[in-house]
């Protein structure tokens, strides 16, 4: 039996999927005391997994224009990884312009 699989897709796709599950678990990991500094060493984990998501997920969709096998995996990859960015970057806006409302108003 031939199978065909598009692993940049999946790739892409999984990496989507574990973002968020990444940002959910440093959102967790920020109410527990000690633990709540775990958070910024998942920071870069998080970033470097989004890059390779929306990376995969261009490699796998022109991939798929050929085999026509993992295109829907590839833009889900994609963007599920580009919304983390946007979300992660509004929240980032969000915390630096309440730190400094917060001094400004001291």
């Amino acid at each position: 039996m031939d199978e065909q699989s598009n692993t940049m897709a999946t790739v892409s796709m999984v990496s989507g999927v574990a973002i968020w599950v990444l940002m959910a678990i440093n959102f967790c990991l920020g109410f527990i005391p000690i633990l709540n500094m775990l958070g910024f060493l998942l920071m870069p984990v998080m970033f470097l997994v989004g890059i390779a998501g929306v990376v995969t997920g261009i490699l796998g969709f022109r991939q798929s224009r050929v085999s026509s096998i993992g295109g829907g995996a590839s833009i889900f990859g994609v963007v599920s990884c580009l919304a983390w960015f946007l979300v992660e970057g509004m929240l980032l806006i969000f915390a630096f312009g309440l730190v400094a409302f917060i001094l400004a108003t001291q």
